[in-house]
């Protein structure tokens, strides 16, 4: 005799059923997350460790990766490691002494300048690692480092009891000026423009720009109070255009384009709510050729933008939260470093 589901049981069955229809009915016609072509890391470099700072070399062959208070030069094409630089080892011991927590390449590529969370910065040759100049700036741990376009000038940013940015002789790691930012503390980052005229300082939700020659205050952009859902938010890193005309700052789920001579916010990167990252936007950069702009955020993936629309192009599919990220000098290669490692990315 054919056996037939009855009672409570069958009620059970009957009604599991009805749910599986009605979810794969919803399924079918919820709108797809827009993630433009999905891009898996080809490589992984510094297993284990925080990156706080990427510098590829000049010819894209080569990256200095922060690795702790450690710097690791790792080869591109085969991936594998080829020097590391660490306080006290033989051939440099006058290395940094506490994690390293940013990085920034002079002009030519031929120095790196590094701070750390001593608030001590170091000049060294980008081929050797030896330490040329040594500078400590005191007042706190280092939040960011520039180099000014014509290599006259390092610029590094702290947050201690005040703001302020500190301008030092990168050839004898002497003093040359303070700006006074705020008397409060929260600078996050700083980076000049690629003409040279303007120094950029971000503070809370604003983005305050400095003539680059003479120290005084030019204007304060800013950020949206709110981001794309409502909430309060602070603006990240900041990068400007090529032809110095746009900067590219990050929010708390997505980022945006600002026009540097009015301020306007030219584009929201999503410019749609499903295109969003899912959490803060840590790192920002555009892409040598000014084509495109990515954005790495603490949800663990990574977005490239067409710079002129703002449409979004690709997803950079990672794990853990990463918080910067760097185009290769061609624009082919995206590298983003998160607090486990740095994952290489093919620019489709």
């Amino acid at each position: 005799m054919k056996k037939t589901l009855n009672g409570v049981g069958g009620m059970v069955w009957y009604g599991a059923a009805m749910a599986l229809v009605a979810a794969a009915a919803w399924a079918q016609f919820k709108p797809a997350a827009e993630t433009g072509q999905v891009v898996e890391p080809k490589m992984v470099l510094a297993q284990n460790e925080s990156t706080r700072g990427i510098v590829f070399s000049p010819d894209g062959k080569s990256v200095w990766l922060s690795a702790g208070s450690k710097a690791e030069m790792w080869d591109l094409e085969s991936g594998q490691l080829k020097t590391t630089i660490a306080y006290h080892s033989s051939d440099n011991p006058n290395w940094h002494m506490l994690a390293i927590t940013c990085m920034a390449p002079s002009p030519d590529g031929k120095l790196i300048a590094s701070g750390d969370s001593e608030g001590v910065l170091k000049i060294w040759d980008a081929q050797t690692g030896e330490v040329k100049a040594t500078a400590n700036a005191k007042s706190g741990d280092i939040k960011s480092v520039a180099y000014s376009p014509d290599g006259s000038v390092v610029a590094s940013a702290q947050s201690y009891n005040a703001s302020l940015v500190k301008l030092w002789d990168p050839a004898s790691g002497s003093p040359k000026a303070t700006l006074e930012v705020t008397k409060a503390s929260g600078i996050k980052f700083i980076s000049y423009s690629p003409d040279g005229k303007t120094l950029a300082a971000v503070l809370g939700s604003k983005i305050k720009l400095f003539d680059a020659n003479t120290g005084n205050p030019k204007k304060d952009l800013a950020i949206k109070e709110r981001d794309v859902e409502g909430f309060y938010q602070d603006a990240a890193q900041v990068a400007f255009s090529p032809d110095s005309k746009t900067m590219v700052t990050g929010g708390s789920h997505a980022a945006y384009l600002i026009n540097v001579a009015t301020g306007a916010i030219r584009a929201t990167l999503a410019h749609e709510a499903r295109e969003n990252h899912e959490d803060k936007v840590q790192g920002v950069a555009f892409s040598p050729d000014g084509k495109l702009v990515a954005t790495a955020s603490m949800d663990g993936t990574a977005k490239l933008w067409d710079a002129a629309t703002g449409k979004l192009k690709a997803t950079l599919k990672g794990q853990y939260a990463f918080h910067i990220i760097a185009f290769s000098p061609d624009s082919h290669v995206v590298l983003a470093g998160a607090s486990d490692n740095t994952k290489l990315y093919l620019v489709p």
